[in-house]
């Protein structure tokens, strides 16, 4: 039984090294293209929520690692070890994360529903548009449609 909980916390190392790596190497590319790109100031607020979460994951699977050497030390070495005023400080931290992630995560995707709630009432009203002029056509018997379909492309 040893064994597996090794094994298991080898991977979940190896797995959360990799997460820091992309985390960082993302959060770098964003900074790098924040600083060195011009964009508007709505395409900005997407990127600056990217730049929230990504600190964020960065330092929560950084703490995941710490609990995770802790732990394969213990399995190593047989060795308990002794909380110390970090490890509780980090034990703390842990949770907060979790919590300031989700929330950030739940903002971004606040964002995204605004925009697209946005498009959807955009299209509804174009939806709306076509249906009654296609009923006005089916009632009066006149052919209209070649000026709609000009009226949405230009549109």
């Amino acid at each position: 039984m040893k064994n597996i909980g090794f094994v298991l916390n080898l991977l979940t190392l190896v797995i959360s090294i990799l997460t820091c790596l992309i985390s960082l190497i993302i959060l770098i590319s964003i900074i790098y293209y924040l600083c060195y790109n011009r964009m508007k100031q709505e395409d900005r607020i997407i990127v600056i929520h990217c730049v929230n979460i990504y600190p964020l994951i960065l330092t929560f699977t950084g703490i995941l690692v710490s609990f995770t050497i802790q732990s394969l030390l213990g399995d190593l070495y047989g060795k308990e070890s002794n909380p110390s005023s970090l490890c509780i400080l980090m034990a703390y931290l842990f949770p907060v994360l979790c919590s300031t992630l989700y929330w950030a995560f739940v903002n971004q995707v606040r964002d995204i529903m605004n925009i697209c709630k946005c498009l959807f009432v955009l299209y509804f009203v174009r939806l709306c548009f076509v249906s009654v002029v296609l009923f006005i056509q089916r009632i009066s018997g006149f052919n209209i449609s070649g000026y709609i379909f000009l009226y949405l492309l230009l549109n």
